[in-house]
């Protein structure tokens, strides 16, 4: 086994190289967010979770990277419940292998900001994605890109909020 550290960037590289796929996976999640919680919240409500979604350009990415950059995960991606909780430890195991846990942070947003996740034949990751992310297996690089294609994180700037 062997240990590798990776900073935002990397994740932001990589992602950024990779773009394509993920403007169609938030595209997507936006089109589901829209159908489902457009007739439950109202506008104020609805602007909050355009925050974390915009096609990924390089534009974004010089604002994100210039104001701050922060990278965290969903709610959903921690847990399937509807109603959650602040400061509560959950934990979700996905379709993909991963299994990701986390504690739900609120900020006029919610979302995750540190995860554990581990996949059997890949290895754990662990880190707040924001500062360093650390992980555990046989083969880091293609651990942390299978975790990355299957699991998008949030690229955003808290200075949004």
């Amino acid at each position: 086994m062997e240990v590798k550290k990776y900073k935002p960037e990397f994740v932001l590289d990589y992602l950024y190289k990779n773009r394509k796929k993920y403007n169609k996976y938030f595209q997507n999640k936006i089109k589901d967010i829209d159908k489902y919680r457009i007739s439950e919240i109202n506008k104020k409500e609805y602007d909050k979770i355009h925050i974390f979604y915009d096609d990924l350009t390089k534009e974004h990415v010089n604002y994100i990277v210039s104001q701050h950059l922060d990278i965290s995960f969903n709610p959903w991606d921690i847990s399937t419940k509807k109603k959650l909780e602040y400061d509560k430890q959950y934990s979700r195991t996905h379709k993909n292998g991963w299994t990701i846990s986390g504690k739900i942070v609120e900020d006029w947003v919610s979302w995750v900001p540190f995860i554990k996740a581990f996949h059997k034949n890949y290895g754990v990751i662990y880190g707040d994605f924001s500062e360093e992310i650390v992980v555990v297996s046989d083969n880091p690089d293609k651990t942390l890109f299978h975790f990355l294609d299957n699991n998008i994180p949030l690229l955003w700037t808290g200075w949004d909020i």
